[in-house]
C-alpha cells in the first residue's frame, strides 16, 4: 500500500523507467566488454560521452530543459517547483536530479549503494548492517527525552522537510531484478533493482 501511495505522476514514471532502460543497458555492455576483457571496467572505458548520449536519448531519458520564460510577477508559486527561483528557474522542480554537495560514492563507482557486496572492506573494515546501527541511535526510551536547552522544534521541522525531500524521491518502479527475474519483495539477494536490507 505504502508503494502505491508513492506513485509519481506520469512523466515522473516515464523518466523512473527510462533511467532504469539506460541503466540496464549500460550494466549489460559493461558486463560483457569485463568478461570479454578479463577485468572489470568502467563505463567510460567502454563507450564514448557519445555512446552514452546515443544510449540515453533510446532509452527515453528527457533531455534538460530550460523554460523559456518565467512570469515576473507570478502571485503564486508553481506546484511543480519550476520559475520558483527566478535566477536558476529549475532548481527544486520537480523530475530534476537533486544537487550534492559533494560527490556520491558508490560502490562500483557508478550505482551500486555502499554494501551491495557483502565482504566489501571500507578502510579495512566491513560496513555495520543498517538494522544494527538505526537500533544502537534509537535504543534510549522516550522517558529520558528531556525538555532541550540548545534546540527547538525549528530542528525538528527542519528534519522533517529534508526527509521529505528524500522520502518522496522517486524510486525504482520495478518490482523484480532485471536479470535475475527475482521478485523484490521475496528475496534476499542483491539483484538490481532489489536491495534488500539485511535483518
Amino acid at each position: 500500500m505504502y508503494t502505491l501511495s508513492r506513485q509519481g505522476s506520469t512523466e515522473t514514471q516515464h523518466i523512473c523507467r527510462s533511467a532504469e532502460v539506460f541503466h540496464m543497458t549500460l550494466g549489460l555492455l559493461k558486463e560483457k566488454a569485463s568478461r570479454r576483457q578479463r577485468r572489470s571496467l568502467a563505463v567510460s572505458e567502454v563507450l564514448s560521452v557519445k555512446a552514452v548520449e546515443w544510449i540515453a536519448n533510446l532509452s527515453g531519458c528527457p533531455q534538460r530543459f530550460q523554460p523559456s520564460t518565467c512570469a515576473t510577477r507570478g502571485k503564486y508559486r508553481s506546484i511543480s517547483g519550476v520559475c520558483n527561483n527566478r535566477k536558476n528557474p529549475l532548481w527544486g522542480s520537480a523530475n530534476t536530479g537533486l544537487a550534492r554537495w559533494i560527490p556520491a560514492e558508490y560502490e562500483d563507482g557508478e550505482n551500486q549503494p555502499k554494501g551491495w557486496n557483502a565482504g566489501r572492506l571500507y578502510n579495512g573494515f566491513p560496513l555495520p548492517l543498517v538494522r544494527e546501527v538505526s537500533n544502537k541511535i534509537m535504543r534510549g526510551s522516550s522517558v529520558l527525552v528531556l525538555e532541550d536547552k540548545v534546540y527547538s522544534q525549528m530542528l525538528v521541522d527542519w528534519g522533517q522537510y529534508i526527509d521529505h525531500d528524500i522520502s518522496f524521491t522517486p524510486q525504482s518502479s520495478s518490482q523484480t531484478a532485471f536479470t535475475e527475474g527475482l521478485d523484490c519483495l521475496n528475496t534476499c539477494t542483491n539483484a538490481d533493482p532489489c536491495f534488500p536490507i539485511q535483518v
